[in-house]
């Protein structure tokens, strides 16, 4: 009798790919560029940026377990995915907020690059945990898994160097529409951050349409 070893069509093993490369556009967008965005555009004091940093990495140390005990949790896949549909409108919002420089007090901007930078790593987390999680409900087989992940990380690594590129193409785009100095520092951010939130988003939630 011969046993059955692949267990994920092939649509699904590369829609979960795709999605990895979605969420990579995300997550680089921030991790790459946020730290220069408020230094260089929104005026905030290096000192600040770095304890803000400093706050995120230890939020992060709670944040991330939490969600990892309520994934265990939640052993049925549709389980997982529900935390994945919930997702990618908050963190399309919050992607776009954290490059929005509001023009208030240097007290104000900091406040609001607080709020702004750990409630995206909060919604963020509640994707990023289920969604590397899911591999391990969507087959028994752990060859599969492993090549399942692995082509996941490989898009998703793809995927951080798409807000490189248009980064790239915008200081050669922009300067040629007329813009100068801050205004064209932040439309350049601006526009990437759209990008990576509408159309990020819109890659990673295809995993759960098509994980079935």
């Amino acid at each position: 009798m011969q046993t059955k070893t692949n267990f994920i069509p092939k649509k699904e093993f590369w829609m979960f790919g795709i999605a990895g490369l979605g969420q990579g556009m995300i997550y680089a967008i921030m991790s790459s560029y946020i730290s220069d965005f408020y230094i260089s555009v929104a005026r905030l004091s290096p000192m600040f940026v770095f304890f803000l940093m400093l706050f995120a990495r230890i939020w992060d140390s709670v944040n991330d377990p939490i969600m990892g005990v309520v994934v265990d949790k939640t052993q049925a896949k549709w389980g997982m995915k529900r935390f994945i549909i919930i997702a990618p409108i908050p963190i399309a919002v919050t992607t776009f907020l954290l490059f929005f420089a509001p023009d208030i007090s240097p007290i104000g901007k900091m406040v609001y690059a607080s709020i702004t930078y750990v409630l995206w790593d909060f919604v963020y987390t509640i994707s990023d945990v289920p969604f590397w999680c899911l591999p391990n409900v969507m087959t028994p087989n752990p060859q599969e898994r492993g090549k399942l992940i692995s082509v996941g990380r490989t898009l998703n690594g793809i995927g951080s160097a798409v807000p490189l590129a248009i980064f790239m193409v915008l200081g050669f785009i922009l300067p040629a529409l007329g813009l100068t100095g801050l205004k064209l520092e932040k439309t350049k951010y601006t526009t990437i951050a759209l990008f990576a939130a509408v159309v990020g988003n819109a890659l990673f939630i295809l995993v759960y349409f098509f994980a079935k």
